[in-house]
């Protein structure tokens, strides 16, 4: 399992902001608003999108 926290997260259609993303292979588990700081996420600066696959979740990074 990984963590993603991102100013700007875009799932399925919509957006949350200043967030972090529980990921667990190849589905998102968890998107929830920032609050701590919790060991193991990796912290991406500006939008990204998260795009489910197969065997993964697919991260693409907005500039």
């Amino acid at each position: 399992m990984k963590r993603v926290l991102a100013h700007r997260i875009i799932y399925l259609g919509r957006e949350y902001g200043m967030s972090v993303a529980t990921i667990d292979g190849n589905e998102v588990v968890d998107i929830k608003p920032f609050e701590t700081e919790t060991a193991s996420t990796v912290f991406i600066s500006g939008t990204i999108m998260l795009v489910p696959r197969k065997t993964d979740v697919q991260i693409i990074r907005f500039s």
